[in-house]
């Protein structure tokens, strides 16, 4: 049986003392909330637990969709899946690109030998395809990562209201996507994500 000393306020147990130190105090506060009919399993989170555990939520939760994003947003605007091997893929284009243009040399013709394999008659329409994909490639890797600007700091707007939940809902979307998503379903995704 719990006894507590009206003189001290020290704490004893079957009428042997259990607690001497800076944590007094706490054992009392806890020894009165017993008394009233709590148990140590029923401690409810304080607001301020609950914040801190949402802001941590948030805080992990933006760094793994910002990543995501971006892994999207690379692969979409190279016409790959997340799940290639992104980096490849971005130095292989960037390279046909730069010999397209002409900013890199060709020794080898490897761009006419690519052109045969694909069917083309002529080096110089397989060269404009090769530019025209590489910067519509670009160009919607570029708003891309704009609407991703727009996003993070959105996030920081909502984390400034104490808008967590709703930051916490924009993040989710993004992190519940599929791997299949296309380029024409971006700009719904962004006024979902947005318009909460």
């Amino acid at each position: 049986m719990y006894k507590i000393s009206k003189l001290t306020g020290k704490i004893y147990l079957n009428d042997i003392e259990i607690i001497q130190d800076d944590r007094l105090e706490e054992w009392q506060t806890m020894y009165q909330w017993q008394l009233n009919g709590g148990t140590f399993d029923e401690v409810d989170s304080t607001d301020e637990e609950l914040l801190e555990e949402k802001s941590n939520k948030l805080i992990n939760l933006q760094k793994v969709v910002l990543q995501k994003i971006q892994n999207y947003t690379r692969a979409l605007s190279m016409g790959k899946s997340i799940k290639d091997d992104l980096d490849y893929f971005e130095r292989v284009y960037t390279l046909k690109y730069e010999i397209a243009i002409g900013t890199k040399t060709d020794p080898l013709n490897t761009l006419e030998l690519e052109a045969n394999l694909e069917g083309y008659n002529s080096i110089q329409e397989y060269k404009e395809l090769i530019i025209n994909k590489f910067e519509q490639g670009r160009g919607f890797f570029e708003i891309a990562m704009q609407m991703n600007e727009v996003l993070r700091k959105q996030i920081f707007v909502d984390i400034e209201l104490y808008n967590l939940d709703k930051a916490i809902q924009r993040l989710e979307i993004i992190d519940n996507l599929e791997d299949t998503i296309q380029v024409d379903d971006i700009q719904n995704i962004f006024n979902k994500v947005m318009s909460l």
